[in-house]
């Protein structure tokens, strides 16, 4: 996974007309695109984190398969040039927890007696 702080992106080249859809299955993310787009996964085989990146074609579909364990997520969103989807760490996650304390006032209740 990207270091805190640094996500990991990648452009997938779609039409402006396709759409997508990610799913968790255990420690692998499946991301289906409703285009049968052949991509060439070739440049990513040294990268930290899309190494093992997978794609399977289908004559409507394209389904990626990309092994990241949890709390690792994939989140995508579209551009102009294509799908953009980028592998990051929750915010919650990195770095030890933290306790917040808010603002506390006590107050005393008053005591009600009857008159």
């Amino acid at each position: 996974m990207a270091q805190p702080g640094r996500d990991r992106a990648i452009l997938l080249p779609y039409p402006a007309t396709t759409g997508a859809a990610i799913l968790r299955r255990g420690s692998q993310v499946l991301v289906l695109f409703d285009s049968p787009e052949p991509l060439d996964l070739t440049a990513l085989r040294n990268d930290p984190v899309f190494a093992g990146l997978e794609a399977d074609g289908f004559p409507d579909a394209t389904l990626l398969r990309l092994p990241l364990a949890p709390p690792g997520i994939l989140r995508a969103r579209r551009e102009a040039a294509g799908w953009v989807v980028q592998a990051t760490r929750p915010a919650e996650l990195e770095g030890p927890p933290q306790l917040r304390i808010g603002p506390w006032r006590l107050r005393r209740r008053a005591a009600l007696h009857p008159a």
